[in-house]
């Protein structure tokens, strides 16, 4: 046995040398040394974005190269028209890092290897497609009416843009200077009145997009006497008022048009008030009877005073509106909006007597309110005591309410009201008077609702009556509170069947402890950072 396996043994290996030197006598000399017509294409070329529009990019590198090229392209396609950028690269890096024009875009990048041998050709390109993230210059920058036929663009400095372009159905372009561009800001002149979109272009790209709007028929100079000039205006027309002066005008006025009155801007608002020699015991404005339910009055960005010649020492009026008893009126909208509205002895708007007097929507936004009732506890800042007057929409929101020593809404004669919203709201101070007879926050008993009753969302309540005379909400509709807060200086308690402390998120602290300055400060910004609703509850402007 071991005999024949030395045998197998031995043919075996005979076989496998004559079989390698077979093979070496085959082999061509042209293929003992490796040629190559161009270089190896690079690996794994990966994308990472970064602060929206920057990109990194990255692949695993080959031998004999003496640098890269990379092509960054808009879209998708490799195209001359497309081209962003072309670099070159040194071997010795397999990173390339740069700053796209604009976010939301859908860019591609390319890359190929150029090698160290002569006569070899340029690798293979490989391809990456990726998108920049969304972007918006104009975040956290406002832009707004500046004046006549002028608005002030803002958008985030030192940002890469060439032309801003309004558009309102027609394009128009604005060049934005080295200078422009590093400030972040551009005022455009010789605008026609419109709500106009506006894009912040780098080149072809868009940065940005926001709207502004540019109104304005009459700008008034110091001095001029505000309801002259409402008289003098056409039907729909918008006044402006310049920063910080003060307008004066008679009392009991009658407006007898749709009007809007605003500042260029809530910086250095103006102040409007009543002449001296006002009666103590009439409002600033009554609504014509001409007037009908497509005609609006809007004040914006205006301190609205009580107080006469803007001075305390000659007293204040009884409030903004008051239609007497016999003036009827039906208008759409009565509204206010980043207005101060203070120093009313009774209210900020009163219907009553025997003439139909219909309002279509009451609405306060982004407003500070106080001081009201301070000369008699018997009104509401809201006030209806008569069968023939119908709010039929009310609605406070964004808005910030203190120091009121009566209701803030009273309308409970039977007659009938849609809705009445109170919404991102923070009060303080709420019927705060020592006066035996108690009063409610809101009193609406007796009102017919025809739609969606009363909702409190978002909203602060904060101290109550000294005397704890305050009473809550009281009114036969519907009832709904979300996301509301209480402080424990809230009490509502006075008489138990209205009180709506239960709907609300009880706070353990008081008002003082909330707020920074609630009662000598005005200053509603949260002094306990621990709040609960801080980010979500009260007048957004004093959320962190």
């Amino acid at each position: 046995m071991k005999k024949i396996i030395a045998n197998n043994g031995l043919i075996l290996g005979l076989l496998v040398l004559f079989s390698l030197n077979a093979c070496t006598e085959k082999i061509d000399p042209v293929v003992t040394e490796l040629s190559f017509t161009r270089a190896f294409t690079p690996t794994e070329l990966a994308f990472q974005i970064s602060n929206i529009t920057t990109v990194s990019l990255g692949w695993v590198g080959v031998k004999n190269v003496d640098h890269y090229v990379i092509e960054v392209y808009q879209g998708t396609e490799f195209v001359t028209s497309n081209l962003v950028t072309s670099s070159l690269v040194d071997s010795s890096l397999t990173t390339f890092v740069y700053v796209l024009p604009a976010g939301d875009t859908q860019f591609s990048a390319r890359l190929s290897a150029v090698s160290t041998i002569a006569g070899v050709a340029d690798s293979k390109w490989i391809s990456v497609a990726f998108k920049t993230a969304p972007e918006n210059l104009f975040l956290g920058y406002t832009s707004e009416l500046s004046g006549l036929g002028t608005g002030t663009v803002r958008w985030k400095p030192g940002s890469t843009v060439t032309t801003l372009v309004l558009d309102n159905g027609t394009k128009t372009s604005y060049p934005v200077s080295a200078a422009e561009a590093t400030a972040g800001i551009k005022i455009v002149t010789g605008v026609s009145n419109g709500t106009y979109q506006i894009s912040l272009m780098n080149t072809t790209f868009v940065r940005g997009k926001t709207s502004i709007l540019i109104e304005g028929d009459v700008l008034l100079t110091a001095g001029t006497d505000l309801v002259a000039a409402i008289n003098a205006a056409a039907p729909g027309n918008v006044i402006i008022l310049p920063p910080g002066e003060v307008f004066v005008f008679a009392g009991n006025s009658i407006i007898n048009k749709s009007i809007k009155v605003r500042a260029i801007s809530n910086q250095n608002r103006p102040t409007i008030c009543a002449s001296s020699g006002a009666s103590l015991t009439s409002p600033m404005f009554l609504i014509d009877p001409s007037l009908t339910s497509s005609d609006s009055i809007v004040f914006q960005n205006i301190i609205i005073t009580g107080y006469i010649n803007n001075n305390v020492s000659e007293g204040l009026i009884t409030g903004v509106y008051d239609q007497g008893t016999s003036n009827a009126c039906n208008i759409g909208l009565l509204k206010f909006t980043g207005c101060e509205i203070k120093h009313f002895s009774r209210h900020l708007i009163r219907l009553r007597g025997t003439a139909t007097q219909i309002i279509g929507r009451f609405e306060v936004n982004g407003c500070v309110l106080y001081d009201y009732g301070t000369n008699s506890t018997s009104y509401g800042i809201i006030s209806s005591n008569t069968t023939t007057g119908t709010i039929k929409n009310i609605k406070f929101s964004n808005s910030t309410i203190f120091n009121f020593l009566s209701y803030l809404v009273l309308y409970s004669s039977g007659s009938t009201c849609n809705s009445v919203i109170l919404n991102n709201c923070s009060l303080n101070q709420i019927t705060y008077t020592a006066a035996s007879t108690s009063r409610y926050i809101m009193d609406l008993n007796n009102t017919v609702f025809t739609g969606g009753g009363v909702t409190i969302s978002n909203c602060i309540f904060g101290s109550t009556a000294v005397a704890a005379h305050t009473n809550g909400i009281r009114t036969t509709g519907t009832l709904l509170f979300t996301n509301s807060y209480c402080t424990s200086d809230y009490d509502d308690s006075f008489i138990p069947a209205s009180s709506v402390r239960s709907l609300m998120t009880a706070y353990s602290g008081s008002s003082t402890t909330l707020w920074t300055s609630p009662v000598t400060g005005n200053d509603f910004h949260f002094l306990d950072a621990g709040f609960a609703g801080k980010s979500s509850a009260g007048d957004p402007r004093w959320r962190p």
